[in-house]
């Protein structure tokens, strides 16, 4: 019932199971950048590990032993940065339950599950982490290492910068989805309802109050900044009641539709500002229509497959007035059939539409006045925008951890493009040197030294732009009203990227153009 979409007997889903997938995942991508990182690094820096390898072998070590060696390594690491994870974990819960509007318990010792899975995660980092460094170290000729003839070659090359292409892929498609999230959070919050939900008071109905809704309503409206009030089992923004209907006039042998039902009185439509297309409101002018009509919103009409609907049968009852369409449920769901019915006795909430201005002092009128008129009953409100802006809290909330997960794996990837950047400039010291003795600029060495990054982050686009315009269609097919994906927002997507990556490799690549030339060069 929590995960899963529909309803169960009436019980709408409140979490969604494929948020679980994405954050699984996303966690599962910030791993993979850290042990790309953690392979990148070891590879630049194997010259320093060769001659160890070489003797190593020389001595009589046999491959198997070296890789053994070297996986176990990568496993320690990951086993103190388990323990290090653990205490960041109970320093950060609290703020993580805070941004999650959860409340989890962090206990491994009491579960089991959640220890194995620790353990699994370990071995499977120290696996993934250490196996390219294994392979590859262990694969040193003892001969070429210590006559100092050692190469890594192209091929150790180009893997680094697509290990970096991966982990940008992945930064990218991040920076976009965070990007498409808020505007679609934007697109909600702007889209147009079909109603005035501003400066509205949601009152609940509790005990018998729902017996004297005329009272309540009259002496509400006998405040000076009340506009006008009005009863109503669900509040527009989540009318979750719906029934079948099988009988209309005009219905095909066994035809049926699904219809939201919401029971109110004679100011509903007035309180909220809605728009008859076609026949009239329920009216104290025409009592017969409190007994014998209903009215219908245009969805239903159109889904009934009814002509000219004002006066025919519908539920036994007769066609009084078709109003215009609204959003009578988030904009995750499209506007489906809606049976609005005068049953004023099965209300449960008490909507007072007042004036903009002097909000304070009229709500303190309110409780004065409720007080007189419900003692004994607490005057506990909400304005409607509230209630509607809890509609899409998880998705505020899911905003915010998405924006968590960006910020965290744009730093670990620069985290390893930092190491990368300053292994490189070291390693091309004396190019550098020899450059500057023959008169380049700073600025052109900068350019030298941060192309070769830049052109790997700007294909990681090309693959990045589809993967992530795949994955959020996916998301956005969970809202009927929707943005659209530009293409601008894609490309900004990946000029924050490049622009990241510019500003991690050119600190290294500044420090290496701007040192003296004769340092680098003294002991040729």
């Amino acid at each position: 019932i929590h995960l899963k979409p529909g309803t169960i007997a009436g019980m709408g889903s409140t979490g969604d199971i494929k948020y679980v997938y994405i954050f699984s995942i996303i966690a599962g991508f910030i791993l993979i950048t850290a042990c790309i990182n953690f392979m990148n690094l070891s590879t630049a820096r194997s010259g320093k590990r060769a001659r160890e390898v070489g003797l190593r072998k020389a001595i009589g070590s046999g491959r198997r032993e070296l890789i053994g060696q070297f996986f176990c390594e990568a496993t320690i690491y990951s086993l103190f940065s388990l323990l290090a994870a653990v205490i960041l974990v109970i320093l950060l819960l609290p703020t993580f339950n805070s941004l999650s509007g959860k409340e989890l318990v962090f206990n491994p010792a009491s579960n089991k599950a959640l220890t194995l899975m620790l353990i699994g995660t370990v071995v499977f980092t120290g696996i993934v982490s250490g196996s390219y460094p294994a392979l590859f170290l262990s694969s040193f000729k003892p001969a070429k290492v210590l006559s100092g003839s050692l190469n890594s070659g192209k091929s150790g090359k180009i893997f680094r910068k697509v290990l970096v292409s991966f982990q940008f892929i992945l930064t990218i498609s991040l920076i976009t989805g965070t990007f498409i999230i808020k505007d679609q959070l934007m697109f909600i919050r702007n889209q147009k309802l079909g109603y005035n939900k501003d400066a509205v008071v949601c009152i609940k109905l509790k005990g018998d109050l729902n017996q004297r809704t005329d009272l309540l309503n009259a002496q509400m409206k006998s405040i000076k900044n009340v506009i006008n009030s009005t009863a109503v089992s669900d509040l527009p923004s989540r009318v979750r009641t719906s029934f079948i209907v099988r009988e209309w006039e005009g219905s095909e042998p066994n035809s049926q539709i699904l219809a939201n039902l919401i029971h109110t009185d004679y100011e509903f439509a007035n309180t909220l500002g809605l728009k008859m297309v076609s026949g009239h409101y329920y009216s104290r002018e025409l009592l017969s229509d409190t007994v014998n009509g209903i009215v219908l919103n245009e969805a239903a009409v159109k889904v009934a497959g009814i002509d000219s609907p004002v006066g025919k049968s519908f539920l036994d009852r007769k066609i009084i007035g078709v109003v215009k369409d609204f959003h009578f449920e988030s904009l995750h769901e499209k506007i489906n059939p809606l049976v609005i019915a005068f049953v004023p006795e099965r209300t449960s909430d008490l909507m007072v539409k007042i004036n903009s201005t002097n909000i304070h002092s009229t709500l303190e009128e309110m409780e004065k006045k409720w007080a007189e008129i419900a003692p004994g009953f607490p005057f506990e409100y909400k304005f409607l925008d509230e209630h509607i802006e809890e509609e899409y809290a998880a998705d505020q909330r899911i905003e915010d951890i998405i924006n968590a997960f960006t910020y965290l794996i744009v730093f670990i990837a620069c985290l390893g493009l930092f190491g990368l950047a300053a292994y490189t400039a070291e390693q091309r010291k004396k190019e550098i040197g020899v450059r500057k003795v023959l008169g380049s600029s700073v600025s052109s060495i900068v350019i030298l030294l941060s192309r070769e990054f830049t052109r790997w982050v700007i294909l990681a686009n090309v693959f990045a732009w589809p993967l992530s315009y795949y994955i959020m269609n996916k998301w956005l097919e969970g809202f009927a009203y929707r943005t659209e994906l530009d293409w601008w927002i894609f490309f900004l997507s990946g000029a924050a990227a490049l622009l990241i990556s510019l500003l991690t490799v050119i600190y290294q690549a500044v420090k290496a153009a701007l040192k003296n030339p004769v340092d680098s060069l003294r002991n040729e």
